[in-house]
Parts: C-alpha cells; structure tokens; sequence
C-alpha cells in the first residue's frame, strides 16, 4: 500500500469484528467520546420515519452513537433498499441527521417525508 503524506490515520483500538472489519468495544466507545470531529460519515442497515437510523449490531450501534454525538456534523450514506427497514435498535432519531445521502431510486413520498425530520436529504 501507499501512503499519502497529507492523510494521517488514527486507529480507535477495541475489538476487531471479522464480519465488517469494524473496532467495536469499550475502548473504540472510548476514543470517540474524546475526539472532535467536524463531520462524521455512517451507514446502518435500516430506516424508518418512526424509528430513525437503525442497524443490526448492539456494538456498532455504541460506537456509531459515539461519533455522532463527538461530531459537529453528521451524514449517513444509506441506499433506498435500507428505507422502510427496521434493524435491531436505533443508533439516532432523524433529528439528529444533518445530511442523508441516498440513491436516486428512493420513494419520492419517503425522500419527502424524510425533508421534514433530516436537516438535508441528497439524492445522487
């Protein structure tokens, strides 16, 4: 692999899930809670208008809640197969979403009755 010199990559320690390559665990919870990110990026497994973001994993779902609430921004990246699915536990209610991107195939009824909750939804 090569490096770029302008990226540098900080590691959140804890305990790494073969199944998505993702640190989970008290540490990764941890080190989040202590860093101040300007924007963070997430996915999830599902949403709902009701529930809001939800995923599977109980251990992902507390670090991704970690970083959002470190971040003064925060932007999920969710396909519109994702809408209308409701995961295991929600990692934040819509309010808390600044930005929402998603594909060109999502419902324009959803999409819309998303506009009223997410600070901004974009379809690319």
């Amino acid at each position: 692999a090569r490096l770029t010199p302008a990226i540098t990559v900080y590691c959140c320690g804890g305990i790494l899930r073969p199944v998505a390559y993702t640190f989970v665990g008290p540490q990764a919870e941890e080190y989040f809670r202590t860093v101040n990110a300007a924007t963070c990026f997430l996915s999830a497994t599902g949403l709902t208008l009701a529930e809001g973001i939800t995923d599977v994993s109980l251990l992902e779902i507390q670090v991704k809640r970690a970083m959002a609430t470190s971040a003064d921004r925060v932007i999920f990246l969710m396909d519109s197969s994702k809408f209308g699915v409701r995961s295991l536990a929600r990692i934040v209610p819509l309010a808390d979403v600044d930005v929402l991107i998603t594909d060109s195939n999502a419902p324009p009824a959803f999409v819309e009755a998303l506009r009223a909750q997410v600070g901004e939804v974009c379809l690319v």
